[in-house]
């Protein structure tokens, strides 16, 4: 298991369907700015690369985010 923090746009509700979709489980800040990410390592990278990052290879996911 992995947990990051990542700067977030999205409310709950967007933070549920996501977290359901890559066997996630994303958690929204307060306000909404932040969120942390927790789940396989496998799973956490298919969202980074499909949902929350664009053009960036998984390679630079990893050293982004320190994997």
């Amino acid at each position: 298991m992995v947990t990051i923090n990542v700067d977030y746009i999205g409310d709950k509700e967007d933070a549920k369907h996501e977290s359901d979709m890559f066997g996630i489980k994303i958690v929204v800040s307060e306000d909404y700015d932040q969120a942390d990410v927790r789940g396989s390592k496998a799973n956490v990278l298919n969202w980074l690369m499909d949902v929350h990052h664009m053009g960036e290879s998984e390679e630079e996911l990893i050293e982004l985010y320190d994997i």
